[in-house]
């Protein structure tokens, strides 16, 4: 199972980073959208990187580091600390994705 745990550690710690560093879709978009909007867009999805790397490592400790039997301080800390870290990044998807339906409807309308 650590094996398992520290994979899923990895691949979310990938994503965030790739957020956080090489991804240029935001920046694309700067032709089309607004700049104060797309500058909000591409530093919330920054943020959203930078929370992913944060949950990946409090996923790996929470399984791997610390015991389960019997829980301590630390163990609820650490869960606690999961579930709102994935809340968060979960949100920030959200304000994209509302931030994305705003400017298609931005762009139907100026279409018709």
């Amino acid at each position: 199972m650590p094996l398992l745990t520290g994979l899923f550690s990895l691949m979310i710690s990938a994503a965030g980073w790739y957020y956080l560093l090489y991804s240029k879709a935001a920046h694309k978009l700067a032709r089309i959208e607004d700049t104060a909007i797309n500058t909000r867009r591409i530093m919330l999805r920054r943020f959203g990187g930078t929370l992913l790397i944060l949950l990946a490592m409090l996923l790996y400790v929470g399984s791997n580091v610390i015991s389960w039997e019997p829980p301590t301080v630390w163990f609820a800390v650490v869960w606690i600390g999961v579930m709102v870290l994935v809340g968060a990044v979960t949100m920030l998807a959200l304000v994209d994705l509302r931030l994305t339906n705003q400017l298609r409807q931005r762009r139907k309308r100026e279409e018709h």
